[in-house]
């Protein structure tokens, strides 16, 4: 257990960091500080280089020890991140066809497009029986990417995300007669109807495995699967809630030159209930985020079992 980094208690460090993260909830902020702490840790408290670490040992001990610091960011954090680590793909004991996802990123369209498209491809090829959708690590992005290249490849069932919202009517949004600051809520009845013709459409079982990260456009995804039951949910509630935000805007802020962001529309899950929740499994796996194959090894044994009935 890592005490404290440059003689600062963790506890300082993690609490500071917690108080300036995105989240709604403490749960979610926790996994996005755990995610992305280097990177945070940089920005809030500088780079000395060589960083001292004090841990305690499972006796209790503590012990310091001077390691020297990262030149390359992760790839999830990178600017310009590999492809080829955001999405993959591979058959598990012959008959699981299971794709990776880490983002929904808009710059990342043309090759999230690319990889779903080998992957379904290879899905047909060889037969499988069920397909493991692994969101774990996807933070979101923009909705169509998750539309085009995944409920295209696994339904044909009309569907939608959510069947309500609330939206702040801001100067960029207004229409004549407006009153700027003023909430108007709908409710949203537009269907999305997958292309009907896919020759390498999975009609099988799909498994959509959520984790900690999971949010923004990838909890629309998980609510629109589950509530039109086009995929099964797999892992644990998910800390981020089932009904979220979107359309960020930007607010400057001229005495310091920063900006600060917020969303203007909130949506309710298609369910239209559960909001207050986050997005609750079908099948429930334990997250391991220390070794993460132990998760899948787990959802892939549940996945047998009821591929056997």
């Amino acid at each position: 257990r890592i005490v404290a980094i440059n003689g600062v208690p963790m506890t300082e460090i993690v609490a500071y960091l917690l108080a300036r993260v995105p989240g709604e909830t403490d749960g979610f902020r926790r996994a996005y500080v755990s995610h992305r702490f280097a990177a945070l840790y940089w920005v809030a408290f500088g780079d000395t280089l060589d960083y001292d670490v004090t841990f305690a040992d499972a006796t209790g001990c503590e012990h310091t020890a001077r390691l020297p610091g990262a030149n390359q960011a992760p790839t999830s954090l990178q600017i310009e991140p590999n492809s080829a680590e955001l999405f993959q793909h591979r058959i598990i004991g012959e008959d699981i066809g299971y794709f990776r996802v880490a983002t929904f990123d808009f710059e990342q369209r043309d090759a999230l497009a690319t990889a779903a498209t080998a992957a379904f491809n290879d899905f047909r090829v060889r037969s499988v029986r069920a397909v493991i959708i692994d969101v774990r690590d996807n933070s979101g992005g923009d909705d169509p990417l998750w539309q085009q290249s995944l409920m295209n490849n696994i339904t044909t069932t009309p569907y939608a995300q959510l069947s309500r919202y609330a939206l702040r009517v801001t100067e960029r949004n207004a229409d004549p007669g407006d009153v700027i600051g003023s909430v108007q809520r709908s409710e949203y009845t537009r269907r999305f109807t997958p292309d009907a013709d896919n020759e390498r459409r999975f009609t099988g079982p799909v498994y959509v495995l959520a984790g900690p990260l999971s949010y923004s456009a990838t909890i629309q995804f998980l609510v629109a699967a589950q509530d039109f039951r086009i995929a099964k949910i797999a892992g644990e509630e998910t800390p981020a809630l089932s009904c979220q935000t979107g359309q960020v805007n930007s607010i400057p802020m001229p005495a310091t030159g920063l900006r600060a962001f917020t969303p203007i529309i909130a949506y309710v899950r298609p369910s239209g209930t559960g909001c207050e929740r986050g997005v609750i499994p079908d099948v429930a796996v334990a997250i391991d985020e220390v070794n993460p194959e132990r998760t899948l090894a787990a959802l892939v044994e549940r996945i047998r079992a009821e591929l056997a009935v």
